[in-house]
């Protein structure tokens, strides 16, 4: 694992064949110059594309000293143990399995681990503070297997980077993190000083002040309907600046907007969220995933409701009352008709209360009238 960079010399070196989990014969790992071993496209990748799907090679419950890390290795099958040889460490060293020591079996693992698991492939992506494809974690049946998804197109000849640390931070947070956990500082597009930088930096700004007026209007116990009013403002400025960037389906899928419609009756801003998070699902997951399936479900029931505005607006016309409906539309547009996660709209609005510090009160039934 090491920071992206422009690298012409490059050397494909391994190359994959078609897997029933992921389409890894769209990627290749190339030797560079620079810094070793990368992850290359060998063909044009579309955007949504699960490249590599991968069960861990190492696997430690916590973060782990060197001498647990040992024991980790030691219980490795020789084919595994051979396969995590292959990686490099900080120290540059490799040997056979056999002859490894501690401190390069330890240094191997701090080089290459996302958090506390190492991968034979995914690995080998190198870092972006913009980047190509990010890492999704799975859980099922006591199984973990970690996604790596094409964010945008990528095309031939390209490198497939991901980031390591959180979406969206300042440059501030970003350059010591690296510096700190992987030991090398990043001078990608967005870590110089052209446009790339300035708009990851307002992205963070906007994603701060949002943040922000959350905290302070729970801290003043604000009502639920005064607090989406002020939300929607700042949250379509957001997505102005992810739709610059590429990055919008993060926000779109926290479903943060679509419930600040919702609440606030406005259906017809829910339901260009809940499609932008349902275009999402789609890509990162596929049509037959619960989690698309879900998403699905809500975009069906606010475009029900979409229908019975057009409807209601047909018959307002026949009877010429059409400046009444056009003015009294939204409160008449109940979106708790339709079925969210959780039954209803109420029981969606206490889980997102639970993920946030967000104050809620009766007068988000007055909403609703």
């Amino acid at each position: 694992m090491a920071e992206a960079s422009e690298s012409p010399m490059a050397t494909v070196i391994k190359t994959f064949p078609p897997c029933a989990h992921d389409h890894r014969h769209m990627i290749e790992i190339r030797q560079t110059k620079d810094r070793g071993q990368s992850i290359y496209a060998s063909r044009d990748i579309p955007r949504g594309t699960i490249i590599l799907s991968e069960a861990p090679l190492l696997e430690a419950i916590e973060e782990p000293g060197s001498a647990s890390v040992l024991e980790l290795f030691e219980a490795l099958s020789p084919c595994k143990q051979q396969a995590y040889s292959q990686l490099h460490g900080n120290d540059d060293k490799s040997a056979k399995p056999e002859l490894m020591t501690r401190d390069t079996v330890f240094s191997i693992y701090n080089t290459n681990k996302f958090k506390t698991t190492v991968l034979e492939i995914g690995s080998r992506f190198n870092h972006s503070c913009i980047p190509s494809a990010e890492l999704i974690d799975e859980h099922h049946d006591h199984e973990t297997r970690h996604r790596f998804v094409t964010l945008r197109h990528v095309g031939a000849g390209e490198e497939v980077t991901i980031s390591y640390v959180a979406a969206y931070e300042f440059l501030k947070e970003r350059k010591p993190a690296l510096s700190k956990v992987y030991g090398f500082s990043c001078d990608c597009p967005a870590c110089g000083d052209g446009i790339q930088r300035h708009v990851l930096e307002a992205i963070a700004v906007a994603n701060e002040k949002l943040n922000d007026k959350i905290r302070k209007m729970t801290f003043e116990n604000h009502n639920s309907v005064e607090l989406h009013q002020r939300r929607l403002p700042d949250l379509d400025d957001l997505a102005s600046l992810l739709e610059f960037d590429g990055g919008l389906g993060r926000v779109a899928h926290d479903w943060q907007a679509t419930i600040s419609s919702a609440v606030l009756g406005k259906a017809d801003l829910a339901l260009n969220w809940a499609r932008k998070a349902s275009d999402i699902s789609l890509h990162h997951v596929g049509p037959r995933h619960i989690q698309h399936k879900r998403d699905r479900e809500i975009v069906e029931g606010l475009e029900s409701i979409e229908m019975k505005r057009i409807i209601s607006k047909a018959v307002a016309w026949q009877d010429r009352d059409l400046h009444e409906f056009e003015d009294n539309y939204e409160s008449k547009c109940d979106c708790d008709e339709i079925t969210w996660p959780g039954k209803n709209l109420m029981s969606w609005v206490a889980m997102l209360v639970r993920r946030g510090p967000v104050y809620w009160d009766d007068e988000w039934e007055v909403a609703q009238r």
